[in-house]
């Protein structure tokens, strides 16, 4: 039986996926979630939310829907 996850926390991993993987990431993502599943991540902007942008942009289409974005 495969297990899935219904929450997954993705704290300091962006920085760590070259933006030419992050759209196979994400897809990698979605195959650990059972459906319904939350993902929390998290991403450094220092004043640049182009990377905020590129990343959010591989969790578009029917696997995603976002739920709340805070910049603290």
């Amino acid at each position: 039986e495969i297990y899935r996850a219904d929450i997954v926390l993705l704290c300091g991993v962006w920085g760590h996926v070259p933006a030419t993987d992050r759209q196979m990431f994400a897809g990698a993502l979605a195959a650990l979630c059972r459906p319904g599943a939350m993902v929390v991540w998290t991403r450094g902007v220092a004043g640049d939310f182009r990377r905020f942008a590129d990343i959010e942009a591989v969790f578009t289409g029917p696997s995603w829907q976002r739920v709340r974005v805070s910049f603290t």
